[in-house]
């Protein structure tokens, strides 16, 4: 078994995103942890391609977590148990876009 920064709960909710074959990428701290940097993190950034993809809706629901659409400056949130480590990502400044970034990045299934 494979050592994670995860909790039963947040890999399921990870793994119902990658059954319903959601497009999204761990940034931040959280990512750069799960590649052995020796950092901490209260946290998980997930940048999604699209927020209002069928796919997620479906593995939102199937998972009763709820997404809240931004307002004024907030940004979008999950709500729901298995989804509290969890913040959404709009924009990850300095990088290419999320294309040409899903080529490069590494998936763990």
């Amino acid at each position: 078994m494979v050592a994670t920064i995860f909790t039963n709960k947040e890999l399921k909710f990870l793994r119902e995103l990658v059954r319903h074959q959601v497009e999204f990428m761990i940034v931040g701290l959280s990512a750069a942890a799960l590649q052995g940097a020796p950092v901490v993190t209260q946290d998980v950034d997930l940048w999604f391609k699209n927020l209002n993809s069928k796919k997620l809706n479906s593995a939102l629901k199937k998972l009763d977590v709820s997404l809240v659409p931004s307002l004024g400056l907030h940004p979008p949130v999950f709500i729901g148990n298995s989804a509290e480590l969890f913040d959404i990502v709009l924009t990850v400044h300095g990088v290419k876009d999320m294309d040409k970034r899903v080529s490069s990045a590494k998936s763990k299934k």
